[in-house]
């Protein structure tokens, strides 16, 4: 379960998108040593709690995480044989429009999304296991499938 000090985008739903938190109990949870990892992005602090995943990986299943770079570096230090996949926008220039399709991001805060993102993109070769381009979804797919059916052999 990801926690988030966000507030909820329209549709959101607390405890299906998000666990959404204040700051002063994301700060509780980070002391309590209950992240996997965390990372403040934009301003706004973002978590994977630790337990969830700790029981699906007892219970012998694969675990997906959607995290930033911050918390990438985290996951490899904790758990070195974990597969990162960095999932990169075709350009910077798409990225800006995808961002501003959503319609519920400020001219700002997509100016500091790509700031970010720009950063997140050099240092990607040097930290994930494969890099995807999504400029077309299915492609993007197919090439994590094979990547991740490799391994297993």
């Amino acid at each position: 379960m990801s926690v988030t000090t966000r507030p909820p985008r329209p549709g959101e739903v607390d405890g299906v998108h998000y666990r959404f938190v204040d700051d002063d109990t994301f700060q509780r949870l980070v002391s309590q040593g209950a992240f996997l990892e965390w990372a403040v992005y934009n301003g706004r602090y973002y978590g994977t709690l630790r337990e969830p995943v700790e029981q699906a990986l007892r219970a012998g299943r694969d675990v997906l995480l959607e995290i930033d770079v911050q918390g990438a570096r985290q996951v490899r230090k904790l758990v070195p044989d974990a597969v990162l996949i960095f999932i990169a926008p075709p350009s910077v220039e798409e990225l800006r429009r995808r961002l501003e399709a959503r319609g519920d991001t400020s001219p700002a805060e997509i100016e500091a999304k790509i700031r970010i993102a720009e950063e997140e993109m050099r240092e990607a070769p040097r930290l994930f296991d494969l890099l995807v381009v999504n400029d077309r979804l299915d492609q993007a797919v197919e090439r994590i499938v094979g990547f991740l059916t490799d391994r297993v052999r």
